[in-house]
């Protein structure tokens, strides 16, 4: 029988291209403020490098590819200016609607709901909050809050998920739209189920309670 559910957050629930493209934006005018040169070139290379995938000194790259070299006082920019430009950003968020129903429909049913997300947890509490969503979760993990960080695939937040829920893992389902990263859960029984589209979150309603 299953007694709780758990998701994933970016790209699950909402496009997290909506809340990625709103923060390089206000880092490439934070950069075009300190270094010169037009916001619309930083932007330009910080678009190009998030949709090739790059997730890793992903400003150091864009600087390069447009001044050639790092700035001498580029670490400090960084620190003081550059990363908070990104982290304090407040883009308007929108859960995909079939997410809104879905979470309604659990809470309805007093289904016990969990949300287990990779990210900083800075960051990911905001995302949480600007789409106004953490009344619905019994409890929230996020993967930088441990120490080492357990992004998925590491198991460590499913792991806590079925102890703090006191269940096993086939009474309890994951969705997540990362076959490697979120599909670890399987690893402890826990049935996934793959978001590739925002309307597979409604396969949970019905094959949990339409039977």
């Amino acid at each position: 029988m299953l007694k709780a559910i758990a998701f994933d957050l970016d790209n699950t629930l909402y496009n997290q291209d909506d809340f990625e493209l709103f923060a390089l934006k206000e880092v490439a005018e934070k950069v075009s403020e300190l270094y010169g040169k037009s916001s619309g070139e930083y932007f330009y290379q910080l678009q190009e490098l998030y949709f090739s995938g790059v997730r890793s000194r992903t400003f150091d790259i864009m600087m390069q590819s447009v001044h050639g070299k790092l700035p001498v006082d580029w670490e400090e920019a960084m620190q003081r200016f550059i990363l908070p430009a990104y982290r304090e950003s407040t883009p308007s968020l929108k859960l995909f609607p079939e997410a809104k129903i879905l979470l309604d429909t659990l809470k309805k049913k007093e289904c016990k709901i969990a949300l287990i997300t990779n990210g900083n947890e800075l960051i990911q509490n905001k995302k949480i909050d600007l789409l106004g969503i953490r009344d619905y979760f019994d409890k929230i993990y996020i993967s930088d809050s441990y120490s080492p960080p357990a992004r998925k695939p590491d198991l460590r937040m499913f792991e806590d998920f079925l102890e703090d829920f006191s269940i096993l893992g086939l009474e309890a389902a994951y969705f997540g739209d990362d076959k490697d990263s979120d599909g670890s859960c399987m690893k402890l029984d826990i049935e996934f189920f793959h978001v590739q589209e925002p309307r597979d979150l409604l396969k949970t309603v019905i094959l949990t309670f339409e039977n």
